[in-house]
């Protein structure tokens, strides 16, 4: 990590509003992008840059209870509820509803990631919907061609033959894997295959059905076959060593792809229902803040891109796809969808935020929901 640098000078009449978000060099490098570009559109607000790449969730969640975090703090997409109802965050409704038009903006952002009454607790700039990368190289050689849109998309049994012709073994050595994706994502395929993870009154977990056990039983053959990566190897270093067929990730995974490797994206598997798995890149004036309009003029800029299309939040996150942008001219523009990309298959991340996301707890407990998830490996 770069040393902190000091703040910024503050002239006459001017305010200082703090920024503070952890991330790699290809993101700090798009938040540079994005607050140049709004410090040079007006001369009343002056950013003071606080990265930290060492923050974790829990860690942002104890400096917002506390009254330390930024005026522009980095949130975690999980943990927007719990603060919002707990008062610790400032609420952007009234905000929006003055500078923004909601038709401008895909229909998730009001449903996901929101507060107790739908509540802007944040502001939900990007989404990640969770997709496969496909090596292109091994499919041709399986001779089988991927999928390519989430409406003809395989089921859960159809991807499980294709991992049968994607996986190569020698004895009992698997040289190439099938398949990896996060434990965090199960939740998706669940839902999709028709089980529900709560009761209506959300006070009980429900997916201990026998369509819910089936699943879940059909993943862990995966693991015994061979076809999915087990746990303690590394699946990126797989996937650029064209050992590994399938990896579901974030759509920015392809900047960690090595050059050489031909791949593009496609759909995870569908069943008795469709929803993506979608990832938010929020951020939110916590309760403490003492400059919140100010905080507003930078959230707003991060939300929204000139008309000519060439600056703002929207735009600079389009350029990296670090999440498809929220603003619907930015996701269908040419920054977006520029062909001379890596990924070419960027109509499938449009889509995606059309179909919607596979659905969270709607009360505090949305956190711990996603913990027996995060320990799925052990099992």
């Amino acid at each position: 990590a770069k040393p902190a640098a000091a703040p910024p000078k503050v002239g006459a009449g001017q305010v200082l509003v703090s920024f503070s978000s952890q991330g790699n060099k290809d993101e700090l490098d798009m938040f540079d992008r994005i607050i140049d570009g709004f410090e040079q559109s007006q001369n009343k607000i002056r950013v003071d840059r606080r990265y930290d790449p060492t923050l974790s969730w829990p860690k942002i969640i104890n400096m917002i209870r506390s009254g330390v975090a930024a005026d522009v703090q980095r949130t975690d997409d999980d943990s927007i509820y719990m603060l919002t109802v707990s008062g610790m965050m400032t609420t952007l409704d009234d905000y929006f509803r003055r500078d923004l038009k909601r038709e401008d903006y895909f229909d998730i952002m009001f449903k996901l990631r929101v507060g107790p009454g739908g509540e802007l607790g944040g502001a939900y700039v990007a989404s990640a919907p969770i997709v496969a990368f496909f090596n292109l190289d091994l499919f041709e050689k399986a001779g089988i061609k991927p999928p390519t849109d989430w409406d003809t998309a395989p089921n859960m049994a159809g991807w499980e033959e294709m991992l049968a012709k994607l996986t190569k073994k020698s004895g009992d050595r698997v040289e190439v894997y099938g398949f990896h994706a996060p434990d965090w994502w199960i939740p998706t395929a669940l839902y999709n295959a028709g089980v529900d993870f709560w009761s209506p009154d959300e006070t009980r977990a429900v997916f201990a059905t026998p369509e819910g056990i089936e699943t879940l039983t059909r993943w862990q053959s995966w693991f015994k076959k061979g076809y999915f990566v087990p746990p303690g190897e590394n699946p990126t270093q797989l996937f650029n060593s064209g050992l590994l067929a399938i990896k579901v990730d974030y759509p920015n995974f392809t900047y960690q792809i090595k050059k050489g490797i031909r791949f593009d994206i496609g759909p995870t598997w569908k069943g008795k229902r469709l929803t993506v798995f979608h990832a938010g890149r929020n951020f939110c004036i916590p309760h403490h803040s003492k400059v919140k309009d100010e905080a507003w003029e930078l959230l707003k800029w991060m939300w929204t891109q000139t008309p000519d299309g060439k600056a703002g939040g929207q735009v600079e996150i389009a350029r990296i796809d670090w999440g498809v942008p929220m603003l619907k001219k930015a996701a269908e523009g040419p920054v977006f969808l520029d062909p001379n990309k890596p990924v070419k298959n960027h109509r499938l991340l449009v889509r995606a935020m059309e179909i919607g996301s596979t659905p969270f707890p709607n009360n505090p407990a949305s956190e711990v929901f996603m913990i027996p998830w995060r320990r799925l490996s052990a099992v």
